[in-house]
This record gives structure tokens, sequence and C-alpha cells, in this order.
């Protein structure tokens, strides 16, 4: 079993064994950083709605199966100290569970690197 077959299968045992939540609303935008465009998150709805982020390097542990991430606000209606809360890491920690398990139904996925032989250039 490989590291992303481990971590889709980590990932749904917390799903079944926790109470279900309602999928945080998001849509894609593209993002000027000063130095290049990436694509972002634009939250539409729920308690961060209008709140602009990207995400800036997400690692997981293979032996853990921990996932960690890096974000960076981009806009956001709210005070600087909730974009840097638990909750506010929680809630964004839950799209990107969302858009690593491709359920948002939202277009195109980035494409699953399985035959590709060149390393990451991620450390």
């Amino acid at each position: 079993m490989n590291i992303w077959q481990r971590l889709v299968r980590w990932l749904t045992g917390i799903w079944w064994k926790t109470p279900i939540k309602e999928t945080p609303t998001f849509i894609y935008q593209d993002v000027y950083t000063g130095s290049e465009w990436v694509q972002a998150i634009k939250i539409i709805d729920g308690p961060y709605k209008d709140v602009v982020y990207y995400y800036q390097l997400v690692r997981f542990d293979p032996d853990t199966v921990k996932l960690s991430f890096t974000y960076v606000v981009q806009e956001s209606p709210y005070d600087p100290v909730v974009m840097l809360s638990k909750d506010f890491r929680s809630y964004i920690g839950d799209i990107l569970v969302t858009i690593l398990l491709n359920e948002d139904g939202q277009g195109e996925y980035a494409e699953i690197r399985e035959h590709d032989t060149q390393e990451s250039n991620l450390s």
C-alpha cells in the first residue's frame, strides 16, 4: 500500500468515526502574490465567508500520516488574530482534506504523480 492510499484510508477512517460536519463551500481563485500567480481558495459560505487564502506547503508524516500545512491569508474582512486561530486552521484543514480526497465537485484536480520518476522539489 503506497503512502497516498494510507493517507486516504486514514482520513476516511476519521470521517466515519467523527460526526459529519457541513462541508465548507469554497471556490478557486487566482491571486497575485507580488512575484507570481497562485491558485487560492475563496470561502464563499460559513463563518469565514470572503476569506481568500492559499496553502504554501502541505506535508504529512508517512509513519503517523499526520497532515501539516502552512498558509497565507491574502484577503480577509476579519481581525488578523482570527486568521491565526485554531478554529480557522481547523476549518481550512477540512477544506484541504476535501481537496485531497477530490470530493469538492469543483472541476479539475491536479494530476496524481503515479508514474513520474522526477523527485519533488519540496523539502
